[in-house]
């Protein structure tokens, strides 16, 4: 038996430019994001970099991980989701303290109409391994 498990990660999304003006917001935005998502056990946006780990622990040998991400731009179909998800998800990270309704403006900005901006989008990670054959070997 084989498996294969992809799952996304989140944790290399940064602004490219570290030196750009925007980097150091976006990059609060991000870890906000996540931190908060973690601690209300919603959602582990770290959680791709750990499937590996993952099919070893079930008995699979022959075990190979690959990761995979792609540079996305201001403007794109996917920065256009991640506006959108933001200002869906960011009300409970504003009332705990976390973001300001205008630093969350401002990122949604970024994300919708400026096209100089680019980030590496979440990372995919793919595990997969072999399930040995009782009392045949590995």
């Amino acid at each position: 038996m084989r498996l294969v498990i992809e799952e996304q990660d989140y944790g290399s999304m940064a602004s490219a430019d570290i030196v750009d003006a925007s980097a150091a917001p976006f990059g609060l935005t991000i870890r906000a994001m996540n931190d908060f998502l973690l601690k209300k056990g919603i959602m582990d946006r770290y959680f791709g970099r750990r499937v590996h780990s993952l099919v070893e622990q079930l008995g699979f040998v022959e075990v190979g991980q690959d990761g995979w991400t792609r540079m996305i731009q201001g403007g794109e179909p996917y920065s256009r989701w991640a506006a959108v998800s933001l200002q869906a998800g960011t009300r409970p990270m504003i009332d705990a303290g976390l973001l300001t309704q205008e630093h969350c403006d401002s990122i949604v900005r970024l994300l919708l109409d400026d096209q100089s901006f680019s980030y590496p989008g979440p990372a995919l990670f793919s595990a997969w391994g072999r399930k040995p054959v009782q009392g045949v070997g590995t």
